[in-house]
């Protein structure tokens, strides 16, 4: 966070602007549609007054959900032995979470320092958690051997217990957040009746995806079954810098109506960190911690897309602007909780003391991008 407020405060030194419309210098309010058309079909407002030169800002929300191309929350495997004369086999799995649309608030604020040229910084922030997976893995019945394992760095595994076992509880969960902030030069134009923009800048970015895993087993004293527990966390951390270049072509309709579509693309370069530790009671020693953690240098493509309308309505003083749409994302590579991003996890390849098995590693992905999917609104003005 102090990274995005560094970032956004270079942004108040240089006063970086949102592209906006020109402004109506009429008394009271009119829509956009209601003053009378150019050649062209556009509506221009005539140069303000004192100046042509006005700050623009806005506020808005994206409602976001992430889909992700592999998200594995635990895996399961079970073998089941048949009666004499038939062949056993094994069936196993890995179970994704399973994750809910969620608020991302974000807004702009900039200079237009000419007719053309306008110098704007925005930023979004973008905080969830998935649905909560909780467990209980109880003793197989005869002919079967079950075992759940949980993913990363440092895993733990729920063995096959044995018949009169108390049951392993197992809760897992996985959160992600990220920060993006732009600082950008707009150059806007005209083609006909299409009103145009192209932007280019410099991105930040961070992003941080959490794993957390726990197993609990009571144990029975008289069965000499031991108490047992774990506790896994993981991170996957990334901060990186890099270009941003956007278009934005819209079209008015009239009454102050207008459609319009957004693309983005950025390349961001930085480090992503992957790194777990895990405590558990119960072995020998009672009580062991583990941990790992790798550190790569690696490039973040994000393209984004935006379609919707927007409404314009001008007073005296101000420019407003009301416009909502569908937005989508993609973030290639981004890993998740349990893969580092680039695509690529690490996990550690022994345990000191080592009384735990090394299980539910999945050291590659053959899709490990994330997606975000949802709705936009926002509020503008210029004045």
């Amino acid at each position: 966070m102090k990274r995005v407020l560094w970032f956004l405060g270079l942004f108040a030194v240089v006063c970086p602007a949102l592209a906006g419309e020109g402004e109506y210098t009429g008394s009271g309010a009119a829509l956009i549609g209601d003053l009378p058309p150019e050649e062209n079909g556009r509506f221009d407002w005539p140069e303000h007054p004192s100046s042509a030169r006005k700050i623009v800002g806005g506020v808005g929300f994206y409602l976001v959900k992430p889909i992700f191309g592999s998200n594995p929350a635990y895996y399961s495997s079970q073998t089941v032995t048949p009666p004499p004369g038939s062949t056993s086999y094994t069936s196993s799995g890995v179970i994704d979470f399973s994750w809910g649309a969620k608020v991302a608030p974000r807004f702009w604020l900039g200079y237009q320092a000419s007719e053309d040229w306008t110098f704007r910084g925005q930023y979004w922030h973008f905080d969830n958690s998935s649905e909560t997976i909780q467990l209980t893995h109880a003793a197989d019945g005869p002919g079967a051997l079950t075992t759940i394992g949980t993913v990363g760095v440092v895993p733990f595994t729920s063995t096959p217990l044995a018949t009169g076992s108390p049951a392993d509880a197992i809760t897992i969960g996985s959160s992600l957040a990220f920060n993006v902030a732009d600082l950008e030069a707009v150059r806007k134009g005209q083609i006909g009746c299409w009103d145009l923009q192209g932007s280019v800048g410099i991105r930040y970015v961070d992003l941080t995806q959490n794993y957390n895993a726990s197993l609990t087993n009571a144990g029975d004293p008289n069965a000499q079954i031991a108490a047992r527990t774990n506790l896994q966390s993981e991170h996957n951390v990334f901060h990186g810098f890099g270009p941003v270049l956007g278009g934005r072509a819209s079209y008015p309709v009239g009454w102050g109506l207008s459609t319009y579509g957004d693309a983005r693309g950025s390349v961001v370069f930085g480090t992503a960190t992957q790194s777990g530790a895990q405590l558990f009671s119960g072995g020998a020693p009672q009580t062991q911690f583990f941990n790992y953690s790798s550190d790569r240098t690696i490039a973040l493509p994000i393209g984004e897309l935006e379609l919707g309308v927007s409404w314009a309505l001008q007073t005296d003083q101000c420019l407003w602007t009301v416009s909502t749409g569908f937005m989508s994302q993609v973030w290639y590579n981004a890993g998740a909780a349990a893969i580092g991003a680039g695509g690529t996890s690490v996990q550690s390849s022994a345990f000191s003391g080592n009384v735990l098995p090394v299980g539910g590693s999945l050291s590659t992905a053959s899709n490990s991008s994330m997606y975000l999917v949802g709705w936009t609104l926002a509020l503008g003005v210029a004045f």
